[in-house]
């Protein structure tokens, strides 16, 4: 919570901001009260608006860049720090020696309570807002997992600076924004789960990479189901834009309904290595009859000789790239009768 600390503590006291964005060597700043937002050049004799910064949030836009983050972000970019870096330079910089001594009377100036009421308690729609608050850039952990830039991109990946994870939003069919869920960004996860819930929502009731996906998959005959939302930017990264995630190993009633709804006329499950093929068969099971099947096929992905899949790695079948997983398509892909 440090980092948030120093962000309410900014949010509470914009002269200080005007301070550091002058040792930082921005230009022409000026602050104004009324709309609570900070205008400075980005260069020396650059345009004096060019570079906006929201003091209730410490969200900033450099118009002239086209890039936007919070301030610790926009700070790291103008000088080439990277983020442990800039925050001690500012705390340096307002001689602070640790964040025991900020004092700060609301965290976050009560973004994240002002965002949760604006939820819709019908569906948990959640306000645009909130993605807001997290630095719009692409993540070298993703990308070493095969994620490629242009696919973190389609998917909004963003980064929180407080929590330092890699933030997925999911939404539903109709593009509305339902939930958030972070990975950590760092290998040595200590007490930190590798993944958790930013925003808490029922995943059982959609289907991660569906809209973003939903027109490639109307264009398409199939689509292929796996557990997590990497899975999905997988796929996407290998030039498959027809997968959707479940966000476990088990699909909800709900989601098999949307499945059965789906205009394809094969739908492929691949889920991890360990899930054992009596329960792989019983999910296949879930989407077979009903009015809105219409005589889909069914077919699974199994591993059974560890052509690809390290046995005990709980791996996904997209994990190692894309000649692998096309292996797996052509060898290790059954249809359920």
């Amino acid at each position: 919570m440090s980092v948030e600390i120093l962000k309410n503590y900014l949010i509470t006291n914009p002269d200080e901001i005007v301070k550091i964005l002058e040792l930082t060597d921005f230009h022409t700043i000026s602050f104004s009260e009324e709309k609570r937002e900070i205008r400075c050049a980005y260069y020396e004799g650059g345009n004096p608006t060019s570079v906006c910064i929201n003091c209730d949030t410490l969200q900033s836009y450099v118009f002239s860049k086209g890039v936007g983050g919070d301030l610790f972000y926009l700070i790291s970019l103008h000088n080439n720090w990277n983020l442990n870096k800039t925050i001690n330079f500012i705390l340096k910089a307002l001689g602070i020696k640790d964040f025991d001594n900020i004092k700060t009377p609301y965290i976050f100036n009560g973004i994240y309570k002002r965002v949760k009421h604006c939820k819709n308690k019908e569906e948990n729609i959640i306000s645009n807002d909130i993605l807001n608050n997290f630095v719009n850039h692409p993540n070298i952990r993703f990308l070493k997992d095969n994620i490629s830039l242009q696919t973190q991109y389609k998917f909004n990946i963003k980064y929180d600076t407080l929590t330092q994870r890699i933030v997925v939003p999911w939404f539903n069919k109709k593009g509305q924004l339902v939930g958030l869920t972070g990975r950590y960004n760092f290998s040595d996860i200590g007490n930190n789960p590798k993944w958790k819930a930013l925003e808490n929502f029922p995943k059982g009731n959609y289907l991660y990479g569906l809209y973003e996906n939903k027109e490639k998959i109307e264009e398409s005959d199939y689509v292929i189901i796996g557990e997590s939302e990497k899975f999905v930017m997988q796929l996407d990264s290998y030039g498959y834009h027809n997968g959707l995630a479940l966000g476990n190993c088990t699909i909800t009633d709900k989601q098999a309904r949307i499945i059965k709804s789906l205009p394809v006329k094969k739908v492929i499950i691949a889920l991890d290595e360990g899930v054992s093929i009596e329960h792989i068969m019983s999910q296949c099971d879930k989407l077979k009859g009903g009015i809105f099947n219409n005589n889909k096929e069914i077919y699974c992905i199994y591993d059974n000789k560890n052509i690809v899949i390290p046995q005990g790695s709980k791996a996904s079948p997209t994990d190692f790239g894309k000649e692998n997983f096309e292996k797996l398509l052509k060898n290790c892909c059954f249809r359920k009768e």
